[in-house]
């Protein structure tokens, strides 16, 4: 062993800075203790705690902006529509229930006594600490729904499309935009004439995947819905207040689709299309269904799932190449990290009487042959394990037959000649009961988190309310985890629904178990104090009967 060398006493120095400063830059974040008494407020507060403050804190401020503006004269800055502006006596009532929430809150961390001071300085000294972040659902004038559309050559569509989704946003008092990637930058005028309630943005060809994660970076909406330049919306509105209701009602659903669909991929040989078999969902008097897989396009999603998931995978394709199979990656998606999908049937949607670029000459084999060739593949290799497509297709099945009954007079979806596995047979009662006491305690974690909170009037969910809300998403924990977690008494209980037919077709992932979405409103209407621009006070009934549906005419070998 060699001699010990001393080291130079300020060559150990520096290198203990060295370290030092390296850890620094590694687990450096914000300095929460910039104010003494903000660190003393804050470490006293559970992270639920917190959340609930700084949430209440930001409505209080919203109230406040109100009226202010109201009481100068002043009309608030709405959406693209106009809106049953709350009085000056509404928004007295909402900041008198904010306040004494907020004070509550302080009381229950024990903040007047833990910090000495009076009530009213922990209710000023939280204002102050809480404002570090804002929430952008706040703005006034930020719309609900942000329509998001990829535009390439088709210069008949332009003002005919711009025109009948602004009237739909309109007839329902729903505030929206249009945000519209134009793909081809020689039609940058028509769209720029359209400019206020549309929102374009221009490219060259980058096509669907990354036109959609373009528009959906520009877009401010709780709701993103991927629409394609060939269809031409209905002039009524009603499938977006039905849309939002749905959403709304059921906060652990991601994606609801309105093209087509599929229940359990790989049993069923082509696409469903048209109203859904089962009856209109209680909660929301909607038809609807849970599903596998949904179609672009329309496509809705909710804003933060598509953030945190994503987007659509441009991996698989390069800039031109048509996003084909990019809809049912991204359904298998949201599923996999913990949401649920659903469909809905979206009633006098017109083509604009032209084929698709993507199915003209060249164009065709380009998308639908070679593209689909290497989307497809790339899909199979992710997610088409046996293993991993049978669960999914059971925790659909459950999600279905525990939410919805088959119409008066109407057909089980499953173990049909559209869906050869499954039948309409309801779960034994052990079953649904665990799945409800499993799902109450995910409901209460998510609401912990301040993931799930009602903010109309300030007031939080009343017992019914979670109760309901824990009803409708009963099944948000089933499939092969599900069942392992209750044990094997359980599981025994739920034997799989028989299968009609086989099948050896591609498959879908498992979901995980599902958290709450960051913003799911609401107790009594469709949304809450933060979206009183404007307030969308309308009721909605059922979506209509459940008329047979014709085959998408998109099949997928």
């Amino acid at each position: 062993m060699g001699p010990f060398i001393r080291l130079p006493q300020r060559f150990l120095l520096e290198l203990v800075l060295a370290i030092a400063t390296a850890c620094v830059s590694v687990l450096g974040g914000p300095d929460h203790a910039a104010l003494s008494s903000c660190h003393d407020l804050n470490k006293g507060l559970q992270p639920e705690q917190r959340h609930a403050v700084r949430d209440v804190i930001q409505d209080l401020q919203a109230i406040e902006s109100y009226l202010g503006h109201l009481r100068l004269g002043r009309p608030l800055p709405l959406s693209s529509v106009p809106a049953a502006v709350p009085s000056v006596a509404v928004l007295e009532e909402w900041k008198v229930q904010n306040t004494t929430k907020l004070q509550n809150l302080l009381d229950s961390g024990g903040v007047s006594g833990r910090l000495g001071i009076s009530a009213e300085a922990a209710h000023v000294l939280a204002i102050i600490c809480m404002s570090s972040r804002l929430r952008p659902d706040g703005y006034t004038g930020r719309p609900v729904v942000s329509i998001m559309l990829n535009y390439f050559k088709r210069p008949q569509v332009v003002s005919r499309l711009a025109a009948n989704m602004r009237a739909s946003c309109a007839s329902v008092s729903v505030p929206c935009e249009l945000v519209v990637n134009v793909d081809n930058p020689e039609e940058a005028g028509a769209w720029a004439n359209e400019a206020g309630f549309v929102v374009p943005v221009f490219s060259a060809n980058l096509h669907e995947s990354r036109g959609y994660n373009r528009a959906a970076r520009l877009a401010r909406g709780k709701y993103l819905v991927v629409w394609q330049d060939d269809q031409v919306p209905p002039a009524n509105g009603q499938w977006l207040v039905d849309m939002i209701k749905i959403f709304d009602s059921h906060p652990q659903l991601g994606i609801l689709g309105m093209n087509c669909y599929r229940l359990c991929k790989h049993h069923e040989p082509t696409n469903r299309w048209g109203w859904s078999h089962w009856a209109p969902d209680s909660a929301t008097g909607v038809k609807w269904t849970y599903a596998q897989t949904v179609d672009f396009a329309p496509m809705a999603i909710r804003a933060s799932i598509y953030d945190a998931v994503g987007g659509l995978d441009e991996g698989t394709s390069r800039p031109g190449d048509c996003g084909i199979w990019g809809d049912w990656e991204l359904s298998t998606r949201v599923w996999m990290d913990g949401w649920q999908v659903g469909y809905m049937f979206l009633e006098g949607r017109t083509g604009d009487g032209q084929p698709g670029t993507t199915h003209k000459g060249a164009n065709g084999e380009k998308c639908w042959g070679r593209q689909q060739h290497v989307a497809m593949n790339v899909y199979a290799r992710r997610y088409g394990a046996r293993f991993l497509q049978d669960p999914m297709c059971e925790r659909v099945w459950l999600l279905n037959t525990l939410t919805f009954k088959v119409a008066l007079n109407g057909k089980c979806p499953y173990g049909s000649e559209e869906t050869r596995w499954g039948n309409c047979t309801q779960p034994p009662p052990e079953v649904a009961a665990a799945a409800t006491a499993e799902f109450a305690n995910l409901a209460s974690a998510a609401a912990a988190r301040s993931r799930i909170g009602v903010r109309s009037g300030g007031s939080d969910h009343s017992t019914a309310e979670s109760k309901r809300l824990a009803a409708a998403a009963i099944a948000a924990t089933m499939g092969s985890q599900w069942i392992a977690a209750l044990g094997a008494s359980v599981g025994k209980l739920l034997p799989p629904p028989p299968p009609v037919g086989t099948s050896t077709g591609e498959t879908d992932g498992a979901g995980s178990q599902a958290a709450g979405d960051q913003v799911v409103p609401k107790a009594d209407g469709l949304l809450g104090i933060m979206d009183i621009d404007p307030m969308l006070v309308r009721t909605a009934g059922s979506s209509g009967s459940s008329g047979g549906g014709r085959r998408s005419i998109r099949h997928r070998l």
